[in-house]
Parts: structure tokens; sequence; C-alpha cells
């Protein structure tokens, strides 16, 4: 893989602030992902990601196991809603 970052882009649904967080390759699944770790590090209250109305899933490998330490799927050329109201 190339040195190139790619970055996440996320709206903070409680500000409307958009923020980057660091994907990286995951070699075994031949995908980009984001680490929910980073994500929560961002957003502390972070209860769901989402692309519209639709929830992004967690990553998963190529037989459709989750990919561990949590994350979800780097999505190129979108920003993901991050959900982080207080309930």
């Amino acid at each position: 893989m190339t040195g190139e970052n790619h970055l996440q882009s996320l709206r903070q649904l409680s500000t409307g602030q958009v923020f980057q967080v660091e994907a990286y390759y995951h070699p075994d699944s031949h995908q980009h992902i984001v680490l929910w770790d980073d994500l929560t590090q961002a957003f502390p209250n972070l209860t769901t990601v989402r692309d519209g109305t639709t929830v992004v899933p967690r990553a998963r490998d190529n037989a459709q196991h989750f990919i561990e330490p949590r994350c979800i799927k780097y999505q190129s050329d979108k920003t993901l809603d991050a959900d982080d109201f207080k309930k």
C-alpha cells in the first residue's frame, strides 16, 4: 500500500462541525478501516455512525466475521454523521 493518508470525514450532529479521522489499511480484509476507539476519542458520546438514514455497520472481513478491534469501513468521498447526542 502507498503511504497516502486516508481521512474519514464525520459531521458531529450535535454541532454540525466536520472532523477528519484517519483510516488504516487492514491487510487481512484488503480494505481501509476507521477504528472505533479513534472515533470515540473524537466523539466521546458517540452512539451511532450513519450515512444519511443508513446506520454504518461494523466492518467485516472476507469471511463476514467482525474485524477486531471494533471498526467501520472507510468510505471515501463521504461525510458520515456521528450521532453523539446524550440521552
